[in-house]
This record gives structure tokens, sequence and C-alpha cells, in this order.
């Protein structure tokens, strides 16, 4: 090994140096450098954009002032609004009954319904005009004494003229008691012939108003006592829903002052598992002082007159029915109504300020249900109310309306973007 490497060495050391050879790549590898430092000295730097900013699409509507009534939305049960109990006034068989004489038949006011065996009650009838008769005859008899008395009084004055007489022999020989009892007799003959007359008239068991036959207790052949129960009448000229509500609603309801008086405004629509589609309009018939027990609301009487009629549609509002009850209230002037989902929070509102940026704001709510707020204060009119959410609401953030064209996206957070 050895003795080759003195042989390499010896030969290179021949061979003579070409200078060329070595300047050649020396002088291109200093070019190459030279260039690299020009280009990195002239080279042209890029200007850095700032990030535009990117608007949300949101929908706006205009504010403006109003009148608006507020209107309460409430659920409740329909009650009869007369209810009574039908019992006989006097005692017998039941010997006839009408034919709709059964749950759900109806009979206007005055009809007969049933009928008691009148018989015993003609009897008395007939007995009670014989005693009158007595009586007006005992009193004719009187009437003739009357007159044979005042005579022989006067008499017995004329013969002893000195004598003085008290005013019980007076009384006693002009035959005034047995006046008296006549005529108490013949009034008392009239009043047994009226009472025995009224108790035959009991006998047919009428209809007190227009009523509908709620359950029935007798039959033909039944006996009945006095007070005994005979059926369960309601009344279908009018009818009440029996509602629940929030304490604090209270306010803004009416109810009415004097019989012939109206409180709010209301209509009764049948709920969602109704199989119909009416309404009803009635009014607030009285405010209940009693506090619902389940739930401690307060209570109200709604009254619907004619239910078997209803405004529009076709049915009938049935005793024990859940119906939905829209109440009018009182009516708010120079008020701002606004849609439910656009109060934020319960006292908030995102308004869209002139520069296209998101202003949210506290407002001063008057009234709010599931679908409309009231606003007394906090907004102007024709400002821009936002309606739709917002992911992520920053105050001052960059909006923009539907509909209204090119995006505001080159606007640079440099000159009042939403990072203020």
């Amino acid at each position: 090994m050895k003795e080759l490497e003195n042989e390499i060495l010896k030969a290179s050391a021949d061979r003579p140096v070409n200078l060329r050879q070595v300047l050649v790549p020396l002088a291109i590898i200093c070019v190459a450098i030279l260039v690299a430092i020009v280009l990195m000295k002239t080279k042209r730097k890029a200007k850095q954009k700032p990030r535009g900013e990117r608007a949300s699409v949101v929908s706006v509507v205009g504010m403006k002032r109003s009148n608006e009534r507020v209107v309460i939305n409430v659920s409740g049960t329909v009650v009869p609004g007369r209810e009574i109990i039908l019992q006989a006034r006097v005692a017998g068989e039941v010997v006839r009954i009408d034919p709709r004489f059964i749950p759900g038949g109806r009979f206007k006011a005055g009809e007969i319904i049933l009928e008691i065996d009148p018989a015993d009650y003609e009897i008395a009838v007939t007995k009670s005009r014989a005693t009158l008769v007595k009586a007006e005859y005992d009193l004719q008899i009187e009437m003739g004494m009357q007159d044979i008395a005042r005579y022989e009084w006067a008499a017995i004055q004329k013969m002893d003229e000195k004598k003085m007489h008290s005013n019980q022999d007076r009384e006693l020989a002009l035959r005034k008691p047995h006046l008296r009892l006549a005529e108490g007799n013949l009034e008392a003959a009239r009043a047994q012939l009226a009472q025995v007359k009224l108790n035959l008239a009991r006998c047919r068991v009428r209809a007190p108003f227009n009523a509908v036959i709620r359950s029935r207790n007798v039959d033909v052949g039944s006996q009945v006592a006095t007070q005994s129960m005979l059926a369960e009448l309601a009344g279908t000229d009018a009818c009440w829903v029996r509602a629940s509500l929030p304490v604090g609603q209270m306010r803004w309801i009416e109810s009415a002052a004097g019989p012939r008086e109206k409180g709010s405004d209301v209509v009764v629509s049948p709920t969602p598992g109704m199989d119909m589609r009416a309404w009803w309009h009635g009014h607030v018939l009285r405010k209940l002082v009693d506090l619902e027990r389940a739930g401690k609301q307060s209570q109200i009487l709604v009254e619907i007159p004619e239910p078997d009629n209803p405004e529009r549609g076709k049915g009938q509002l049935l005793f024990g029915a859940y119906v939905r009850v829209a109440i009018s209230g009182a009516e708010l002037t120079d008020i701002f109504a606004i849609p439910r989902r656009a109060l934020r929070g319960g006292k908030k509102v995102w308004i869209m300020a002139p520069d296209g940026r998101l202003d949210i704001r506290d407002v001063k709510v008057a009234w709010a249900d599931k679908d409309l707020a009231l606003i007394r204060k906090g907004v102007k009119p024709g400002e821009k109310l936002i309606v739709t959410d917002i992911g992520i609401p920053i105050n001052g953030m960059l909006l923009q309306a539907e509909g209204s064209g090119k995006s505001r996206g080159s606007n640079k957070r440099g000159k009042g973007g939403a990072g203020r």
C-alpha cells in the first residue's frame, strides 16, 4: 500500500500544473455570489395588506310608533252559565214525560218536561171550591144579620137613653166579631183554593229557562216526593269559561261593573285537539277572588252568549271543553311593537346603527307575550331593528342588511373596525 502511494505522489509531481483549470471555476463561483448579493439588495418588497372585516348579514325592520292593544292569551274550561237541579214541588207518580227528556235533550223556557199524576190535586181543587162557596154563603148570611143587629141596637138606645154602654157591648150588639170571622173564613177559602190550584199546576214540571238536560233521575211510573231530584239542567243562552292567568296580568283586564255593562272583549277558540274550526265572541264577566289551587294563578269568568252559534265556523262549545281565550286588554299609545324574538334576554334589543354597526341597547318593556313585545323607551322612530339571530353578538361589529347589495368587507380595521 505504501509503495502505491509513493508512485502516485511521484506521478503528480512529474505532471505540470494548469492555471486555467483552477481560475475558471473560481471565477464562476465569485460571479454567482456577486449576482446573489445584487438580487438580494435590489428585490421589490411586497406590501402586506390588512385583513378585511367580514360583515354579518342580518334582517332588519324599521321602528315606528303606534297604538297597540294588549292581548292576553290564556286557556280555560267551559262551564254552564246557569245550572240547576230540577226538583218536584208536589208528590205523586210520574205519568208522562216528553220524548226529549233524555241527556242532551233541549227545552225552551216554559215547555213541559214531565207530568205528575194530577188526580189527587184535582179532587183537592173541587173540595176547595165547595169550601169557598160555603164561606161566601156564611158571609152573605152575616151581612143580613148585620142589618138586624143595627136595628136592634138603635131600639135599645131609644128605650134607655140615659144608660151608658161600653164599646165592647156595642161591638157585640152589632155583631162585629161575627162579621170579621165570616170575612176571614172567606179569605182562607180563597187562599186554599189558590194553593190547590197551584199544586195542580205544579204537576206539570216546566223548564225554567232555555235549557239542555244533563242527566235525568226519573221515568214514567216513578214515585216522587216533594223536593225529589228529577233532572239536572244547564242553560243554553250563555255559557262561561273559567280561565287562569298570572296575577300580574290582571291589571290589564276590566270586568263588568254592572248587570248591563260588559268587561274586556274576549275571543274563544278551540284548542288544537278539538276537531273543529270556529270561534266565539264574549266578554269578561267577573274577576274571581280565589287563586287557582294548583298553580296559584288568578281566575276570571268569561261569558259567551249563544254558545251554539259561533261567530265563524261550525260547532258548539261543550261543557268541560278546554279552549283558548284571547282577552283584549288596555290600549297602549305611542308604543313600539316588535316581534318577541327580537327582544334579547327580556330587556335588550339589537339595532343596526347608521354606520352599519351593531348597537346593543337596554329597553323598557311595557308588555310582552310569546309573539309580541311592546317597547316604551330605548328606541327611536326610523331605527333599524335586527330580527335575526347573530351567533356571537359583539357591540360594534359590522353588519349588512339583507338585500342591501355589496358587502362592506373592504372596510379596514384601522379605520374604526369592530376592534374598538
